[in-house]
């Protein structure tokens, strides 16, 4: 895939690790770091479930009106999928649909990922 791997870190030798600070995006809008979002756009390579779970609040509230999730399906070897992160495609369009979204499934690239709009 183009730009696969493009931001990625790699470590030469040992056993070093790299820290990194994250929060959710309920906690930012919480804290008025940042305005709540009307439109969505999730593309983390897997970690679609994390994403989704950091903004419940967001997305249950009226004003989020559009999602769009592209969701990365097992059997690709060389990134994650939802399956590594202990969910599935029908679990993240189901978790979309209990929040008041209405989902379709929208044109995608590959065999190795769907996207998923979802509008309310």
């Amino acid at each position: 895939d183009v730009g696969y791997g493009s931001s990625s870190i790699k470590v030469e030798s040992g056993d070093s690790t790299i820290k990194i600070p994250t929060t959710t995006v309920d906690r930012l809008v919480a804290n008025g770091v940042c305005p709540p979002p009307n439109v969505v756009k999730i593309d983390v390579e897997g970690a679609e479930p994390l994403v989704i779970e950091g903004m419940e609040k967001i997305l249950s509230a009226s004003n989020c009106r559009v999602v769009f999730c592209e969701i990365h399906l097992s059997g690709v070897d060389r990134r994650p999928s939802v399956d590594d992160f202990g969910s599935s495609p029908d679990e993240l369009i189901s978790k979309l649909e209990c929040f008041g979204y209405t989902t379709e499934k929208i044109g995608t690239s590959s065999e190795s990922e769907i996207t998923i709009k979802a509008t309310k």
